[in-house]
């Protein structure tokens, strides 16, 4: 591989001015960055970026830590998906993303100022976790610039981005009023989720918007895991009320497990049941019947987020907080739901 030297050799100029002139700094004429970068261009020179990081004290690198990869819920693309757009969006704008899949074991005695170091990471973008885990903590508490996902955390140095929970807790539930369903069943996350507690106040407000349409709602908490909604719709068949009952999840791993639930218990969907998820997962169309969803977009939220975590990096001086929220949600209609002729009411 070339380096400085070999090129300041070939041109004939030291390896301060060869440096200078491929960094394209004023102070070197044109026709002599012309010479260097034409030498350096024949011969594949690649500047190390890794050693301009530790000289600039930006190594032109985010991070991308999530537990959102795992064994409990194997068919939940929304993080992979989100973070490819998020690599997209940082290379456009000449960063590189790496991804550290956390794992409590793995892990658990090192910090986030260690995973950090490591990896002369300039900031950092995190998913997947609940507000209290020690690491997001670490992470507020720290100068670096970070980015949450779905989690609820800023300050000057940090921020975050939501999709429109609110929004998607209406269109759910206006959406199951319009087809005729008058029982719903809906499955949140986890207790410890700050997205959970956002669903809550959601669902709360939209059940008393559109309270006239409908004679029952029960809450129960699927913990954001396929098998846990698949067990506890087998074990409480008492629970599907099959007169114009739907289920709603928020999540649509959650939507398929209960999908898998009532396939055990013969109960047929949409015929006996609805089924409405959130997310927009892939898989969710390739389900028998295809979900119907509401979903986010991993595409923005990846984006906004990239871009906050350049703007934090830019304005570290800044003393206002951050966070971007309201990223759209839309409803998408597919077979596991029906609409009820209003005439057999």
């Amino acid at each position: 591989m070339i380096t400085l030297k070999d090129i300041a050799k070939l041109s004939g100029y030291s390896v301060t001015t060869v440096s200078r002139a491929l960094n394209d700094h004023s102070d070197v004429n044109m026709e002599t960055k012309k010479h260097i970068q034409q030498i350096a261009k024949k011969h594949g020179y690649a500047p190390n970026v890794l050693a301009r990081g530790l000289v600039e004290k930006n190594s032109k690198t985010f991070g991308f830590i999530t537990t959102g990869i795992s064994k409990s819920s194997p068919i939940d693309t929304f993080t992979f998906t989100l973070f490819m757009s998020s690599i997209k969006k940082a290379n456009s704008i000449g960063y590189d993303l790496i991804m550290i899949n956390y794992e409590n074991d793995l892990h658990k005695n090192k910090n986030f100022h260690q995973l950090i170091a490591e990896r002369n990471l300039s900031g950092a973008i995190i998913q997947g976790f609940d507000k209290n885990h020690p690491l997001c903590q670490e992470a507020l508490d720290s100068a670096l610039p970070t980015v949450f996902i779905d989690i609820g955390l800023e300050n000057t140095t940090s921020g975050y981005v939501v999709s429109d929970i609110a929004k998607a807790a209406d269109i759910g539930l206006s959406y199951l009023a319009h087809c005729g369903y008058q029982r719903i069943l809906f499955f949140r996350g986890s207790d410890n989720s700050w997205i959970t507690e956002h669903w809550k106040l959601g669902i709360q407000s939209a059940y008393t918007k559109y309270q006239s349409y409908f004679s029952s709602l029960q809450v129960l908490n699927g913990n954001y895991l396929i098998n846990d909604v698949k067990e506890m719709i087998i074990g409480n068949p008492v629970l599907i009320e099959k007169n114009k009952k739907a289920i709603f999840c928020d999540s649509d791993a959650m939507a398929i497990g209960a999908l898998e639930g009532l396939r055990v218990l013969g109960i047929k969907v949409p015929e006996e049941i609805g089924l409405l998820g959130y997310d927009g997962a892939v898989i969710s169309q390739y389900v028998t019947p295809k979900l119907t969803t509401i979903a986010q977009h991993p595409d923005e939220i990846g984006s906004k987020a990239v871009l906050l975590l350049l703007d934090l990096l830019q304005n570290q001086s800044s003393k206002k907080e951050h966070h971007v929220i309201d990223i759209d949600v839309t409803l998408q209609v597919r077979e596991s739901t029906k609409e009820y002729i209003k005439s057999n009411d």
